[in-house]
């Protein structure tokens, strides 16, 4: 009789230590956030679970859901916000004249339900022609899209991007000895409680109801004070990479120059701009110049003023691909870490050819260091690698390619900035041809 007591006992001592450790075990055991991933090939995005154990992506039920215009190319989610914005750039088509229109373009508004699922709300256009990027500002009350093309009205109303001679509206001259506008950034308001955009007019030319910017813009990064835009230049200029600046009012969302001239950055082909943590520092991420690729450091002074780090420009040669086209900063308990996703050259039809270089960032002066742990990062990297991302538990590192139409992740060691694949399956099929990618927490 005891001892069928204490057998009970014991029993029920193992099962309460089983389910205590059951809970344990699956207490971490939840869906952190939610990942995005835009494609172009049959404008679509693709939605995912991220599991906060082990960083596996899980389908979320209807994606893909249609992005609701052509070829969608970027996609935020601004702070504080439960909404996703998609920009859709449109098909180009250029006519015998060389007047370009893009049909399908538009600025897609997406309200983010409780399982990540997308419910579209509306769509918006920008004020200029062939919008490449969009940013909101540090609160998540102003939305910017940056142009290609001013719009500037022909007699007939119509707009026009293209003219024989060169004017006051068409300063930017092509190769071809053609003429067009300046780029240019269209300002919106955002309603947190609908995601409803509304214009935010040009208080500086009140006949305008857009901000110019300079020839054959690039990409555009907001901090919390100002927007830079870079551009790649006209035949007129010699081509020369300049970066256009602008203070931004949180408040309202107008833009205000700052200098009086565009800073010449030295730089020959740059694709994209990113910052550190802090947004004290601005790096131009260019392919062009070097071997594999030059990452261009400049701080962030008085009146939004750039100045070139003493050190100078920093090859990429922790890259062994080359070609980068983003670039990420994170910080984590060991210090400020900066990726940049490298898509290689060639066929892209193998996984090596592309790589995640890291590089420790130097607190006080914003320069790029050689890292201390192991770089570049191949394994876990997508072929023809496209965006790269942070996630919201800053656990984990994520990066789409074009090549397989895969995101593949990568997990975050905060101490050391090292990246090591997960621990399980690490590529995850999404959307055709992918643009871009992010994530949000699972408690926006």
């Amino acid at each position: 009789m005891k001892f069928r007591k204490f057998g009970q006992v014991l029993l029920a001592a193992v099962v309460s230590t089983g389910i205590m450790f059951g809970v344990s075990s699956c207490a971490n055991d939840f869906t952190v956030g939610y990942v995005y991933v835009t494609g172009t090939q049959y404008g679509q995005i693709g939605v995912y679970r991220e599991d906060n154990n082990n960083g596996i992506l899980r389908n979320v039920v209807g994606q893909p859901f249609s992005s609701g215009g052509s070829n969608p190319i970027r996609a935020i989610i601004p702070s504080g916000n439960r909404f996703l914005f998609v920009l859709n750039a449109g098909v180009k088509t250029v006519d015998s004249s060389g007047n370009i229109t893009y049909a399908g373009s538009n600025i897609s508004v997406f309200s983010i339900g409780g399982y990540g699922q997308l419910t579209f709300q509306n769509s918006y256009n920008s004020q200029g022609l062939g919008p490449i990027r969009l940013a909101a500002d540090s609160t998540g009350s102003h939305l910017f899209v940056l142009d290609s093309y001013a719009p500037i009205g022909n007699s007939t109303g119509a707009i026009q991007t293209v003219s024989s001679t060169q004017t006051a509206n068409f300063p930017c001259e092509e190769s071809e000895g053609v003429y067009r506008p300046t780029g240019d950034i269209t300002a919106f308001n955002i309603d947190p409680s609908t995601g409803r955009l509304s214009l935010v007019a040009n208080q500086q030319q009140q006949n305008l109801t857009y901000f110019p910017v300079g020839c054959a813009p690039v990409d555009f990064h907001v901090t919390a004070s100002y927007i830079y835009t870079m551009d790649a230049g006209a035949a007129s200029n010699s081509d020369l990479e300049t970066i256009y600046v602008y203070a931004v009012s949180g408040s309202t969302g107008q833009l205000t120059q700052t200098q009086n001239a565009p800073l010449q950055t030295g730089a020959t082909d740059v694709v994209s701009i990113g910052s550190n943590s802090a947004n004290s520092t601005i790096y131009l991420v260019d392919p062009g110049t070097g071997a594999f690729g030059t990452i261009f450091p400049f701080t962030i002074g008085s009146q939004g003023a750039l100045t070139a780090i003493n050190s100078g420009p920093t090859p990429n040669t922790s890259s062994a691909a080359g070609n980068p086209q983003q670039l990420i900063s994170v910080t984590g308990s060991g210090g400020t870490y900066v990726y940049v996703a490298n898509a290689g050259t060639g066929s892209q039809t193998n996984i090596g050819q592309s790589d995640i270089s890291g590089y420790v960032v130097n607190t006080t002066t914003g320069q790029l260091q050689n890292p201390t742990f192991q770089s570049p990062y191949s394994k876990g990297v997508p072929a023809g690698v496209v965006c790269i991302f942070e996630d919201p538990s800053s656990q984990y590192i994520y990066s789409a390619g074009s090549a397989a139409n895969i995101i593949q992740g990568l997990h975050l060691d905060p101490q050391t900035g090292s990246l090591v694949p997960l621990p399980k399956a690490t590529a995850f099929p999404t959307v055709g041809t992918p643009s871009w990618c992010l994530g949000v927490s699972a408690s926006h």
